[in-house]
């Protein structure tokens, strides 16, 4: 017997909400929570409170979909856990809350709106303080750096070397929000055409603004990322112009670079940025080659099941005497390599279907809404065009960082294969009623011809 509780769809749009906000605001987890371990434990209620009423107001329907390798993977995850041996479980437990967010909300789609509300709310913040710090630097200094003084040293040489951290602890981080946030403009600027032409202006003074953001963090590998997902984007929703989308793609191409070229003259850090993508210094990746290297000897003790979730870290910290060598590598900075270390080919491949499956899923959804094989409205297309930009870069990004286990990136992520879920579950339910509403009405009909008198009998 299920147990009528009231409709309350608000719960979920809370949660989604709760989710992204956390993601974009882990550098003040101290001042609205109390503490870092606050947060993760509110984190832990959102996500049971989730769970439990979704298991109460619509139980569990066991049929195998794309998404029940992510939870399967998560289950996997608990077999020699080496963060629950050494008590650092928040790098586990972060992750499965995201996994946990696609049971959640799959089988709603309210919370859309929310999602990309607040979502929205959270770029346009980090955009604006990244370009405001920028040209007011004396502010930064002087000020906003005094709040955070277990990062001041970091912080000071990051922006003095003209690597914009904005209002997070890393300009790594504010490279994730801005490439994130570039995606979510971007899906604006492809369907500009069905929006109304008084809003154009703000659409392209949007992506201009994230876009010079996301420059001043010179990061060149989200800034590439990102452009890659956008283009993936272009492509995947253009898939009814099938010719004119290779010409645009190269025209777009072209314009933004003659745009940078316009800028730099009075943005001389885009130089620097510009430079970066084609300096010898190999020094990142000769750092990263030896935390691979370290993982695959680790792999190799353990190839099939891996030596457990968090165990890269704990076994590097006895090889060196701290977790980090320069408080930044903790994790591999490649998740498939660290994967493969940690939960050995099976877990790999869990994650390889699961993430691989997704996006592909994705793009054949969206494909079949724009060749009008699937009645859909324009929302839900650019919905799933904004899946495929976020689904792209995560996968992108998880070749040089640790997206999978830092929430920043995570947490949107997985709302994003989650939309795609909603969706077409939403799909599959409205094309169900069609299918009974027709076996319905021939029912009816064979009845009526049935009950009609021969004339003449």
């Amino acid at each position: 017997m299920k147990l009528t509780l009231p409709k309350g769809k608000a719960i979920y749009c809370l949660i989604i909400a709760f989710f992204i906000f956390y993601a974009f605001n882990t550098t003040f987890q101290d001042y609205f929570y109390g503490s870092r371990q606050n947060g993760i434990i509110l984190i832990l209620i959102a996500t049971a409170i989730g769970v439990a009423y979704c298991l109460i107001t619509k139980g569990i329907k066991p049929h195998m979909n794309i998404e029940y390798f992510w939870y399967l993977m998560a289950i996997f995850s608990i077999y020699n856990n080496q963060d629950l041996v050494h008590d650092s479980q928040s790098r586990w437990l972060l992750p499965m809350a995201g996994i946990a967010l696609i049971f959640i909300l799959k089988r709603e789609i309210c919370w859309h709106n929310s999602f990309v509300i607040v979502f929205r709310f959270m770029v346009m913040m980090h955009a604006f303080f990244t370009i405001f710090f920028y040209i007011f630097k004396g502010l930064y200094l002087n000020y906003f750096i005094n709040i955070l003084p277990g990062d001041h040293a970091a912080l000071l040489s990051w922006f003095n070397s003209g690597y914009m951290p904005g209002i997070t602890t890393h300009y790594s981080t504010n490279g994730i929000y801005l490439g994130l946030g570039l995606i979510l403009v971007m899906t604006d600027l492809i369907r500009i055409r069905s929006i109304k032409k008084g809003n154009h202006a703000k659409v392209v003074f949007e992506f201009i603004f994230v876009f010079v953001a996301l420059l001043l963090t010179a990061k060149r590998a989200h800034i590439l990322f990102a452009i890659m997902a956008m283009i993936m984007m272009y492509y995947v929703y253009n898939s009814n112009h099938k010719i004119s989308r290779a010409i645009n793609i190269i025209g777009i191409i072209i314009v933004a670079a003659l745009f940078v070229a316009v800028l730099i003259p009075f943005v001389p850090t885009l130089q620097r940025v510009l430079g970066r993508f084609f300096e010898n210094d190999t020094s990142d990746l000769h750092g990263r080659a030896y935390l691979w290297e370290y993982a695959f000897a680790q792999f190799k003790t353990s190839p099939w099941i891996g030596i457990g979730w968090g165990g890269f870290k704990h076994r590097y910290f006895n090889v060196i005497g701290s977790y980090s060598s320069n408080s930044d590598f903790v994790d591999a900075h490649n998740v498939y390599i660290q994967l493969l270390c940690e939960q050995g080919i099976v877990g790999l491949s869990l994650f390889i279907v699961a993430a691989f499956g997704t996006f592909f899923m994705t793009c054949k959804l969206l494909k079949e809404l724009r060749t009008s094989k699937i009645p859909s409205s324009k929302q839900e297309q650019c919905l799933l065009t904004l899946s495929i930009g976020i689904q792209s870069f995560f996968l992108m990004y998880c070749m040089t960082g640790n997206c999978l286990y830092d929430c920043e990136c995570f947490f949107v992520y997985i709302a994003s294969c989650t939309l795609m879920y909603s969706l077409r579950y939403k799909i599959w339910r409205e094309s169900n009623a069609r299918k009974k509403s027709r076996v319905a009405d021939v029912s009816s009909r064979i009845e009526l011809r049935r009950g009609t008198p021969v004339l003449g009998a």
